[in-house]
């Protein structure tokens, strides 16, 4: 009786594990594309290079209002340790940012990368 129950228990754990319920979402296409536009997004923004975005093929439309306002970004980490980005879905970032006094501020910001067209809009503002 007893190994009855331990091979459905192990039976079970392998179809649950195997079928993917308890592992995270693989990257396709649509996610690798959306991380590196989000990840290239923010090194421009960090090496003050946004100006460029909207003139690549095809051009990317970057909305953040610490941006806009003229705050610098020194550093960002992304929460999840290699979260999956989704198109449309929300991407939690932590930010590191200097405002026009040179204060040092740290932010956690949700964007969303759109693909078509390519954006990366904040969503907490």
């Amino acid at each position: 009786m007893r190994t009855r129950i331990a091979s459905f228990l192990f039976l079970a754990i392998a179809c649950i594990t195997g079928c993917g319920l308890l592992s995270r979402p693989t990257e396709g296409p649509q996610e690798e594309q959306a991380r590196f536009i989000l990840l290239n997004t923010l090194d421009a923004w960090k090496e003050g290079n946004t100006d460029k975005l909207p003139g690549l093929t095809p051009p990317v439309r970057f909305q953040d209002d610490d941006h806009r306002a003229g705050w610098q970004l020194t550093k960002y980490e992304m929460i999840e340790p290699v979260p999956v980005i989704v198109p449309y879905q929300d991407v939690n970032v932590l930010l590191f940012l200097r405002d026009s006094q040179g204060k040092l501020v740290q932010k956690k910001a949700t964007y969303q990368v759109g693909i078509d067209p390519i954006t990366v809009q904040r969503s907490d503002n």
